[in-house]
């Protein structure tokens, strides 16, 4: 069993890259990133059942680029078994976000003034729910070798 606290964030902008990573690396977690679809599914496809949390970004192309973050959630879900994926938007409308909970989304977070206080608390939420995934699935085999 891997230790909770593995992030793969999937954003385009290199600031709020930073500005997570910090935040995230402060918490103790360990931290992965990818700026678009297809370094996020090779880094997915790798590592994607130690994941316990991917940050998708809602647009992976700027402001007026397409919702391309949501296409990557079935995906995420798929290569990513234990992860919860919280999807991240400065564009909340209410039909993106209905269609991210449509495909799977755990939740989803605003890049706005209480960003930083909500990233730290959903963050932990899901790798609690991660962790507690993750035992309940421990086989007697595993409990016995241990």
């Amino acid at each position: 069993m891997t230790r909770p606290g593995q992030i793969l964030i999937v954003d385009d902008d290199p600031d709020f890259v930073a500005i997570y990573r910090e935040i995230l690396a402060g918490l103790g977690l360990a931290v992965a990133t990818a700026h678009d679809p297809a370094t996020a599914t090779a880094y997915l496809e790798a590592h994607g059942p130690d994941i316990d949390v991917v940050l998708l970004d809602q647009k992976l192309h700027g402001r007026g680029g397409p919702d391309s973050g949501l296409e990557l959630i079935v995906r995420a879900q798929a290569l990513a078994p234990f992860a919860k994926v919280l999807l991240v938007t400065g564009y909340a409308a209410p039909e993106a976000i209905e269609r991210a909970f449509d495909r799977g989304a755990y939740d989803y977070l605003v890049k706005n003034g209480a960003f930083e206080a909500l990233l730290r608390a959903k963050v932990r939420n899901a790798i609690e729910v991660t962790a507690a995934h993750r035992r309940s699935t421990v086989t007697t085999a595993e409990l016995t070798e241990a």
